[in-house]
């Protein structure tokens, strides 16, 4: 049932990097959405901030670098802020291994990548730990990601876990 469930995010995060991906970065060009009335705009939130309220999980102020799982997976983030379209953000996994990482990140107003209307440059992946155990992923903070707290969700074969980090400006300082 585990082994659905982690295919399952892997497909939806954007699954089959490879176990110790060194970075990700989305060839893809933004969307652009056109109506009779309007011009093309790009999707997702304007480099000046964002424009939605954020969510409960976006509105908390200390990040959450680092969580152990029940089944005793840990993770960890490079960085407790990150400057979008600047800084590259990483996250190393613990785990069984071989086992199955997934992730994806929810941004301070509730998008993510697979929302279905946002299209980020990175913050969601999968894989395979190595045969020592130990997933690696990176990528550059998303330059289009809305400033605020960001949410991490990740699912291990030892259980499932969230890790938080801030995202400023890119002219922005972390704290």
């Amino acid at each position: 049932m585990l082994a659905i469930a982690v295919a399952g995010l892997l497909a939806s995060c954007g699954g089959g990097s490879t176990p110790r991906a060194s970075a990700q970065r989305s060839t893809t060009t933004p969307q652009t959405t056109v109506s009779p009335t309007t011009s093309p705009s790009r999707t997702g939130t304007p480099r000046g901030g964002t424009t939605a309220k954020p969510s409960a999980k976006g509105s908390k102020t200390t990040p959450t670098p680092k969580a152990t799982t029940t089944g005793g997976a840990v993770a960890k983030l490079d960085r407790t802020c990150g400057r979008r379209g600047v800084d590259t953000q990483g996250v190393t996994v613990t785990t069984q291994p071989d086992g199955p990482v997934g992730f994806n990140t929810q941004y301070a107003d509730g998008s993510s990548n697979v929302d279905g209307v946002h299209h980020y440059s990175g913050g969601y992946g999968g894989g395979f730990a190595d045969s020592g155990g130990i997933y690696r992923n990176t990528w550059v903070v998303p330059d289009n990601a809305p400033l605020g707290m960001a949410t991490i969700r990740m699912i291990t074969a030892d259980g499932s876990l969230e890790l938080t980090y801030l995202i400023v400006a890119e002219n922005g300082s972390c704290p």
